[in-house]
């Protein structure tokens, strides 16, 4: 049964509906004064996920100049990052369910000397891991895994990112952390006690920034999120992509997690309570979005994954706009960063660009509660139930004619 209250006139009154969680600031508070400065873990710690696949090469002996096969549907930064150091990239498609292509991957270990292979699990979705860790062994291939989407996925009870030899995070894309690379190299598992850096001044910077959104969130303006669809910041993303690609040919080292990331890998209550919500606001969205006008990624639940975002099929880009209008943060990935060797080779890459192009990914975090999901919902319905009826006026009025 769909959620049928009516949407208030007064958009100003509705609250900001963001794609990443708020800072938990009453979480904040009790870290600080708990002055817990060490942290146990066997992963390593950095700036971003593309420093620490960088430095899990490295830690493999994977010489420069050296192939290293990755999906074409991939953010440029990653890229970038292995270009400035000089390895050789291979990109191959990845098919529509998010999945690798076996016989893709198979065709270019019989072509060129593969030194490793990236496998990403999208969005949280476990993907034919197992398979590619065949491959791999068989092949003599590094097997890097990729769970900078999600690292909350479960996979047979444990964590995914224990198949490759190496795994790189990306905590800052589920977490609000500032900075949050981490890696796992599988021959490595010693546990570590790392101490725990003080707040930097860049991390109260991204605080201040946070607490700032918080609040335009309650009072619902101003809409930032409809002033950056009118062009106002769209450029800004490719512009710091640029010149973080400039300064990434440096001697990469491992650094101590940062105070924001005490806060929420320590806490394994929380990691438990955000898997719970992800999957209840998931459930919302998909028992309340009207399948008769779009279809969801996937409408069968996997309790072993935790999605980042509610995924559904949608080259509208009307919609978007009608959906920041109203408040919504909605996005494409990667959008404009996709790789140009891929962008504009769309017959090498159909599935790569397909899903650029024609999936839109909804907010589910940790942060919201039921309202917003159903929101969220029902703004969706509206729309596409209008924009149907429109379609179906204009089929009737060009009969008639």
């Amino acid at each position: 049964m769909f959620y049928t209250h009516s949407i208030s006139k007064n958009n100003i009154l509705m609250s900001i509906i963001y794609l990443k969680p708020d800072l938990d600031i009453k979480k904040l508070i009790l870290t600080f004064f708990k002055r817990n400065k060490l942290l146990k873990s066997n992963l390593s710690f950095f700036k971003s996920g593309r420093e620490a696949l960088v430095y899990g090469l490295n830690c493999y002996g994977i010489d420069k100049e050296s192939y290293i096969l990755v999906p074409g549907y991939i953010c440029n930064t990653i890229i970038e990052s292995l270009k400035i150091n000089q390895y050789k990239i291979l990109f191959f498609d990845i098919n529509k369910d998010f999945s690798i292509n076996i016989n893709s991957i198979k065709n270019f270990l019989k072509k060129y000397k593969i030194k490793a292979l990236l496998a990403v699990h999208y969005f949280g979705y476990i993907t034919n891991i197992k398979e590619i860790k065949e491959i791999c062994n068989m092949n003599n291939v590094l097997l890097i895994e990729d769970c900078c989407h999600n690292f909350l996925s479960q996979n047979n009870e444990k964590n995914i990112g224990f198949n490759g030899e190496i795994t790189i995070y990306s905590f800052r894309k589920t977490i609000p952390v500032l900075i949050g690379g981490a890696l796992r190299v599988k021959k490595d598992k010693k546990i570590r006690k790392y101490s725990i850096r003080n707040i930097t001044f860049s991390e109260l910077i991204f605080i201040s920034k946070k607490i700032i959104l918080f609040i335009i969130k309650l009072i619902g303006y101003p809409n930032i999120l409809y002033l950056n669809s009118k062009l106002i910041f769209k450029n800004s993303k490719n512009i710091l992509n640029k010149k973080i690609s400039l300064i990434e040919n440096k001697i990469i080292k491992p650094i101590n997690p940062s105070f924001l990331s005490k806060t929420y890998l320590q806490d394994l209550k929380y990691h438990t309570e955000t898997i719970l919500k992800i999957q209840n606001n998931y459930r919302i969205l998909r028992d309340n979005i009207n399948l008769k006008y779009i279809q969801p990624i996937s409408d069968e639940e996997n309790l072993n994954e935790v999605l980042q975002f509610f995924i559904i099929n949608s080259n509208d880009e009307e919609l978007i706009k009608h959906l920041n209008k109203n408040k919504i943060e909605v996005m494409r990935w990667p959008g404009e960063d996709l790789p140009f060797e891929v962008k504009d080779n769309i017959e090498k890459f159909p599935n790569t660009n397909f899903l650029n192009k024609n999936i839109m990914l909804l907010p589910i975090h940790q942060g919201l509660d039921k309202e917003e999901c159903l929101r969220i919902s029902q703004i969706l319905n509206i729309y596409l139930s209008l924009k149907s009826n429109k379609n179906i006026k204009k089929v009737l009025n060009d009969r008639e004619k």
